[in-house]
């Protein structure tokens, strides 16, 4: 294969990777808004919430009502932690993303100064 033919194959792996990479980051941004979203405006709020009136229960309404927002709380919980995890392997993908970027412009820099080398030999 040639240097030119090389150069270009380099050259578009590299707008790949920075297309799936542009890909991660819309994603990760797009997730993590949801998180904060889920924890900041239902999780945090009901986890707070209080069903008791003075500290004394009512019934089993208000002690069935306080289960379920206790299951709720627990599950969102979970949810928020897997998110966090999916979030942080995302981060991963992206660095790696990056890495093979680099690696490409390095790539890339040294075909073109050869190129560059070897028309001044044949220019020469």
């Amino acid at each position: 294969m040639g240097l030119h033919s090389r150069l270009a194959e380099k050259e578009h792996e590299k707008r790949e990777y920075e297309q799936d990479l542009a890909e991660c980051e819309e994603s990760y941004d797009f997730i993590s808004q949801k998180r904060r979203i889920i924890e900041e405006d239902i999780y945090q709020p009901d986890k707070a919430f209080d069903m008791t009136s003075s500290g004394d229960w009512y019934g089993k309404l208000e002690q069935d009502a306080d289960n379920f927002r206790n299951d709720l709380c627990s599950k969102t919980s979970i949810i928020l932690s897997n998110t966090s995890e999916h979030l942080n392997d995302l981060q991963k993908v992206m660095e790696r993303l990056r890495e093979l970027i680099r690696e490409c412009e390095e790539e890339i820099a040294a075909l073109e100064e050869e190129i560059r080398e070897r028309e001044r030999r044949d220019n020469a």
